[in-house]
């Protein structure tokens, strides 16, 4: 068993979603297995706890429905290079989250991971690289296949049963320039098929348990990015299909701007979606918008302000979670009111925020029921409730 790294003290560098820093702290090294004292939770709102506090670039989690089968993945670095200090892995938990063992520690898994999904029972897994592969498993994580469908592979979900899987891309690296692309799987994720002609710089997609909803988002790009994409008029927005991701189109009640995040409950008739903008170095609040009515009419939500990244949302649609990253600023002082983690238990009508310490949150996962939820934190490590 390996020691648990307490990294208070730690020094954190600043993340946005998509625009990084160009170093990456070095990482301490770590046995094959960690082990964690598990707790379990009453509520989302007074029970968060650091559980593993190694200094990884902690980048996606995903868990079964009841949480028992759980799995993060750690990035290496920035796209499209890998780590050569071999920090990029997947991390694999089979009993709710009580010990973690990592896949492999050679070159095949040092890889950028950035999306990952699951089915409702953890049994078959998606994982994509940025600027590379999709990633299969139908063994709860423990092997995996090497699919060659090679995009700038951003994000990935699944339909609860696995069968229906939608990945999307951006153009943001010099790898494939103002190209995005929303791919999607009706076999288990073993072929791929285009189903857009809109080269737009897509970040992230959700979709019903049983796939036929889907809603996806993409970033305004500016400056030297923006000119790389001939359709500019379409970027910036949140997308909505109702036909298994055959076709999409613009949602017209969400304006134009740089979202970052999208989640739905299992029937799909709750939505929420957020945005902030990565373009400016340090990133202001950004609004959260709730639907009630399939992604048709969104509305904004009235909640405490923070450049909220990563959403996650139970089946019924009762318990809603939003997280932000903590920012620095140029003496690596923390600013205020970024970094939060908030909750909402009555279908995103209020708001509170929860004792989750600040972090650099970049993902949360929440189970079925509501009842526990797991989140990742750049450089940081990994917190349960």
């Amino acid at each position: 068993m390996s020691k648990i790294f307490n990294n208070s003290n730690h020094k954190k560098h600043n993340y946005y979603r998509r625009v990084k820093r160009n170093t990456t702290k070095r990482n301490k090294k770590s046995k094959k297995n960690h082990t964690i004292k598990h707790r379990a939770c009453n509520n989302l709102s007074n029970n968060w706890k650091k559980i593993l506090s190694e200094t990884y670039n902690w980048q996606k989690v995903a868990m079964s429905n009841n949480g028992k089968h759980q799995t993060i993945i750690v990035r290496s670095k920035l796209a499209p290079t890998a780590d050569p200090l071999g920090s990029g892995n997947i991390f694999l938990s089979h009993d709710y989250g009580k010990t973690w063992d990592t896949i492999k520690k050679n070159d095949s898994f040092n890889l950028n991971w950035e999306g990952l999904s699951m089915s409702g029972t953890g049994k078959y897994q998606t994982a994509v690289v940025e600027g590379s592969n999709i990633y299969t498993s139908t063994d709860y994580g423990v092997n995996w296949k090497m699919n060659k469908a090679s995009s700038n592979w951003i994000t990935v979900c699944m339909s609860n049963s696995g069968k229906h899987q939608t990945v999307v891309s951006n153009g943001f690296f010099h790898t494939e320039p103002g190209t995005g692309f929303i791919y999607t799987s009706t076999d288990y994720g073993n072929t791929w098929q285009p189903k857009t002609k809109l080269n737009v710089s897509w970040v992230w997609a959700a979709m019903s348990s049983d796939g036929k909803i889907q809603t996806a988002c993409s970033f305004l790009p500016e400056g030297e990015l923006h000119k790389h994409y001939k359709n500019s008029k379409d970027v910036g927005y949140v997308y909505n299909s109702y036909d298994y991701g055959e076709t999409w189109e613009r949602n017209k009640t969400l304006s134009q701007t740089w979202w970052v995040s999208v989640a739905m409950s299992g029937n799909g008739k709750i939505q929420t979606a957020c945005a902030i903008n990565c373009n400016l170095d340090y990133v202001p609040p950004g609004p959260i918008y709730i639907s009630h009515d399939y992604g048709k009419a969104f509305n904004r939500v009235i909640c405490p302000s923070e450049p909220w990244l990563t959403l996650s949302i139970s089946k019924n649609g009762k318990y809603l979670i939003a997280a932000s990253y903590k920012q620095k600023d140029e003496n690596d002082k923390d600013i205020p009111n970024t970094g939060g983690m908030i909750l909402s238990e009555n279908y995103g009508k209020t708001w509170k925020y929860t004792n989750a310490p600040r972090s650099q949150y970049t993902t949360v996962a929440i189970t079925e029921d509501g009842c526990h939820a797991t989140a990742t934190a750049w450089d940081d490590g990994i917190y349960q409730c």
